[in-house]
């Protein structure tokens, strides 16, 4: 496997700013340093501004947009990224 995709987790408004999801980023990056692993994938709403932010300081980097295929999603919220982030190995 040369990269893997981390599933999206829903938090509480009051959970937010406690370093939940930068622990869980850098665990997964601890855990994948020894393996082949070579990138974290996610997607993210091209309208969760404060979201991208977070990513991009855990250095995800904007790879691609794509829409999200669902006829149940109003048309403004069907924008996504796709971010990347290179997986550093242990020497």
């Amino acid at each position: 496997m040369s990269k893997i995709y981390p599933a999206a987790y829903a938090h509480l408004w009051k959970d937010q700013g406690k370093g939940i999801g930068k622990k869980i980023i850098h665990w997964m990056e601890s855990e994948l340093q020894e393996t082949k692993t070579s990138y974290l994938w996610l997607e993210v709403m091209d309208t969760q501004e404060n979201a991208i932010q977070f990513y991009e300081k855990l250095g995800f980097r904007i790879v691609d947009s794509i829409k999200f295929k669902s006829d149940l999603m109003k048309e403004e919220f069907k924008g996504m990224y796709l971010m990347k982030k290179d997986i550093k190995k242990s020497i």
